[in-house]
């Protein structure tokens, strides 16, 4: 199910972000400079998840849907089916008990079978949830200790360049000089 939630997103993005925006390249003797602005109709706010700026919410609710939509799923598909083939077992043992009612078992709980499930799959779906959400968590703090190490390698990436820039335009000037 997350799968189909994720690729709908992307369709989204590719529809609202990347048709909607202009790329430009700027190409100068050390770099090459790619960027990119809006055009008329770009938009980042999610009509489901809302704005995909902020990564957390965004990744929270597409995992509400994606589990939504399991759950619906299971529901129509299997709690329903069991609800209905509990009821004629119970109405079967109904029947028998006239026979045996001197054998009837106890049941363990009073509760049905469809009630302890749902109950079950409640818990275990709370669970999972709290799980992804840390999971999440963790991520978001990878992705940020990465960007990081990636601002400071490109600060000195900057800094080497700008070394180079000024060996060159030194080299450069002592070159004139001889001329």
């Amino acid at each position: 199910m997350l799968r189909y939630v994720l690729d709908d997103l992307a369709q989204w993005v590719d529809r609202e972000n990347v048709d909607k925006t202009e790329i430009k390249s700027y190409t100068t003797r050390y770099s090459t400079t790619v960027s990119h602005s809006p055009k008329e109709g770009f938009s980042q706010v999610h009509p489901d998840y809302g704005d995909l700026t902020d990564d957390i919410a965004n990744w929270a609710k597409v995992g509400d849907k994606a589990v939504d939509i399991w759950s619906r799923a299971v529901d129509d598909m299997l709690v329903e089916p069991a609800r209905e083939v509990q009821s004629r077992l119970n109405n079967q043992f109904l029947t028998l008990s006239k026979d045996f009612s001197e054998n009837v078992p106890e049941p363990r709980s009073t509760g049905t079978a469809s009630e302890e499930y749902e109950k079950r799959k409640l818990e275990e779906e709370k669970e999972k949830i709290n799980e992804e959400n840390e999971e999440n968590r963790r991520y978001q703090d990878e992705l940020r200790e990465e960007q990081r190490k990636q601002r400071e390698e490109d600060k000195k990436l900057q800094d080497e360049l700008r070394k180079e820039q000024e060996e060159q335009r030194e080299e450069d000037k002592r070159y004139q000089d001889e001329l």
